[in-house]
């Protein structure tokens, strides 16, 4: 990375490893927060895209601060988790402290209902038991004129376990959609590190009315304006730009790896040690600090029959700068076992390779792998260096 024309304004800034950021303390992502701003004012929302660890729950964080600020309507709420029944908790302790839903809940008992019907609103108590109600719709008029903002992180897990069927997962989109279409003042803002194609069908459109917003590794400036606000608050004993410069190279500028790596340096000292030999010590230990391994466990769920070749596919990859498609066929034809898809079969799995942030496109028709860091992670563990 070229750090030549980065100086970037240091501010002290607390160790992270894994939790929240402080909407305060964000780094970067000026970029990506204005596309998100205009999506939401050009759109009906936005879904954000990326793979884990690059802080896509932080930015919305800073999202709905920005917002709330603003004076609307905010709720933000996580789908991690397999239990419907949780995660209408999580809704009802987010809408608890808006003003109108408390005015309802002087006249009713409340309760939400979250299914593959989407999300209904249950009123009981008063003289004669009322009909459910689609939530987000009947929150959007309640919360009207003022824009209702809702924002739902990691809905996949939650449509996956709560939706044996694609088809399911489609109803439940289908309400969403039809609520934000229906109520101008309704936004609406997706996220989650599992795509959501791995819930719907091929060539589903249900979010085709929504911006959709990557977020990938910081840009190398404002990761070096991050290595060093950590290293200004732990009074670091080194030579601090060139340390951070190492850690930002080390770690393809992904936020977590950035804060990992300063953190582990911390607590040894060893301020001489190379972070990317610190990160690949990590990648060996069998206790898998960093679990890279789920990168590898995963596949099989997400491929299904198809697991066999995507691993060769990747090993090849991870054993070069890049390859066209002619140049995977090729490698994959020179492996001992196994056939090899036909060319369009090949294609579309790189295509899907790519939207589960595995591979990235390169120039001249390659494809190579999303980071050297994940590279790196994925020989150690396939056990590819020693071949």
């Amino acid at each position: 990375m070229d750090f030549s024309l980065c100086q970037p304004v240091v501010k002290p800034l607390d160790l992270v490893v894994g939790g929240l950021v402080d909407p305060e303390e964000l780094v970067g992502r000026t970029r990506e927060l204005t596309e998100i701003q205009n999506g939401v004012t050009t759109a009906l929302g936005v879904v954000l895209v990326g793979d884990r660890r690059m802080g896509k729950t932080s930015v919305l964080r800073k999202l709905e601060a920005t917002w709330a600020e603003a004076g609307h309507d905010v709720i933000f709420v996580s789908a991690q988790t397999v239990n419907a029944s949780t995660f209408a908790g999580r809704l009802m302790e987010r809408l608890t402290p808006m003003t109108w839903f408390a005015r309802e809940r002087k006249r009713w008992t409340l309760d939400i209902d979250v299914s593959y019907k989407g999300l209904r609103l249950r009123r009981t108590g008063g003289k004669a038991p009322e009909p459910e109600i689609d939530l987000l719709a009947w929150a959007a008029e309640r919360a009207a004129p003022k824009t209702l903002i809702v924002m739902i992180d990691e809905l996949p897990v939650l449509l996956g376990a709560m939706s044996p069927t694609k088809a399911e997962a489609e109803e439940f989109m289908n309400s969403l959609r039809a609520a934000r279409q229906e109520h101008t003042n309704l936004i609406v803002v997706l996220a989650g590190s599992i795509g959501l194609h791995h819930v719907l069908p091929p060539g589903s459109g249900h979010v085709n009315d929504l911006q959709t917003q990557a977020l990938g590794p910081l840009d190398p400036c404002s990761a070096l304006g991050l290595a060093l606000g950590l290293l200004e608050r732990l009074e670091a004993d080194c030579h601090r730009r060139e340390f951070a410069e190492a850690v930002v190279t080390a770690t393809d500028a992904i936020p977590y790896y950035i804060q990992w790596s300063i953190q582990q340096t911390s607590l040894d000292q060893d301020w001489r040690r190379d972070p990317l030999d610190r990160l690949r010590a990590a990648m060996a230990d069998p206790l898998d600090p960093l679990d890279f391994r789920h990168y590898i466990a995963r596949i099989p769920g997400y491929y299904g029959p198809q697991a066999a070749i995507v691993y060769r596919m990747l090993d090849a990859y991870a054993t070069s700068d890049g390859l066209t498609i002619a140049e995977l066929d090729e490698r994959l034809r020179r492996d001992a076992g196994g056939g090899v898809p036909r060319r369009q079969d090949l294609v579309e799995l790189v295509f899907r390779l790519q939207r589960d942030h595995y591979l990235v496109p390169s120039p001249h028709s390659k494809d190579r792998f999303a980071s050297r860091l994940l590279a790196t992670a994925w020989r150690i563990m396939r056990r590819l260096d020693d071949e």
